[in-house]
């Protein structure tokens, strides 16, 4: 990812499977729009900041918009934790530690 400005890097696992692969969060700097990068009409000062997430059955990209960069920062961090529970899949911090608070370490 271009512009990366933050990342964190997680386990995941199918649900009940002990077998656990890395996943990588990417946030990217949050930018100003110009005149033709969105098909939507647009306020100066509008903002987009794009996450990546790696390590899915397939890479994950997600653009979000704001009214200024602030904004367009605080809808992508939004999105992280609502992406990731859309997958039937288990989470976990590198320590092995669920990232969910509901779901059970099986470590």
């Amino acid at each position: 990812m271009k512009n990366q400005i933050a990342s964190r890097e997680l386990l995941v696992a199918e649900k009940g499977s002990g077998a656990r692969k890395p996943l990588k969060i990417m946030v990217g700097s949050p930018y100003l729009l110009k005149e033709g990068m969105v098909d939507f009409p647009f306020s100066a000062g509008t903002s987009g900041c794009r996450i990546e997430i790696e390590g899915l059955h397939k890479t994950i990209s997600h653009e979000t918009y704001g009214a200024d960069p602030i904004q367009a920062l605080e809808l992508a961090l939004a999105t992280i934790d609502s992406t990731l529970q859309r997958y039937e899949l288990d989470y976990y911090f590198p320590n092995g530690e669920p990232y969910f608070e509901n779901e059970k370490s099986s470590s």
